[in-house]
């Protein structure tokens, strides 16, 4: 007789195999109740030492497949302490950037009353950039780039971008409210920082000839904070500590 305790979803299933070592006996799979096996030997159920948990494996393998992998950040450009812009950075493939994967698509608004500065040391990037190779840029919406300058003059101050290593400058006198271009061999994923040269109010000067600054902004690393793995872990630990208690509480389990 089938003790149907365990609830509608476990299903008796005789595999007609003598348990090792017990003549006359049969081996019944209990299908749906965590991978439980147990035997029918003269007439009582004993449990294999054996407990399978496909079920908890899978919610393990879903729970970590549920943890996201940026693909595109969004990210203010400070410059003296002000917003003076937005930057968007999308991995290539994804979202509308048609550049490789390994690729990332930067595309820059600046808000009213501020530029982008294409001129002299014009921006950088630091982060994970060289992932594979060097990374370089390409596709620039204005103008041309070439490495440079050493050292990163302004785009490495403390008010843009001190973390970068990628500069990039040009010559001549061009402002843009937009701007954008193909950095490669970089990871949005594992988080970018930016500086950028800009010109504007907030850098000072008259409104018919205000000064250029140098601001930056950068993404937040994609490596779960301490407390975040704290939860997550927790909230694993419980997973675990439900599944044992009902496989242990099932009057099975003897």
């Amino acid at each position: 007789m089938i003790d149907n305790s365990l609830g509608p979803f476990c299903f008796p299933q005789y595999d007609g195999a003598p348990r090792a070592g017990v003549p006359n006996s049969k081996t019944l799979r209990i299908r749906g109740c965590y991978g439980l096996f147990v035997s029918i030997v003269k007439g009582e159920i004993v449990r294999h030492a054996s407990l399978k948990m496909p079920i908890l494996a899978l919610v393990i393998v879903v729970a970590f497949a549920m943890v996201p992998t940026a693909s595109a950040s969004s990210i203010d450009i400070t410059a003296m302490g002000t917003v003076v812009g937005t930057a968007t950075l999308t991995q290539g493939g994804t979202m509308g950037c048609g550049a490789a994967s390994t690729d990332v698509c930067v595309s820059i608004t600046m808000n009213s009353g501020t530029e982008v500065r294409i001129g002299g040391p014009t921006i950088a990037f630091g982060g994970d950039i060289n992932v594979g190779a060097s990374s370089t840029v390409m596709n620039i919406s204005l103008g041309t780039l070439s490495p440079g300058p050493t050292g990163g003059g302004g785009l490495k101050s403390p008010g843009a971008c001190p973390t970068c290593a990628l500069f990039f400058q040009t010559t001549g006198p061009a402002t843009s409210s937009t701007y954008s271009l193909v950095l490669t061999n970089a990871d949005v994923g594992t988080g970018l920082v930016l500086g950028v040269h800009v010109i504007g109010g907030v850098c000072g000067g008259p409104a018919n000839n205000p000064q250029t600054c140098f601001g930056g902004g950068g993404t937040l690393p994609s490596t779960p904070e301490p407390g975040m793995l704290s939860l997550f872990g927790t909230g694993l630990a419980g997973i675990v500590g439900l599944f044992r208690k009902r496989l242990l509480s099932s009057p099975w389990a003897s």
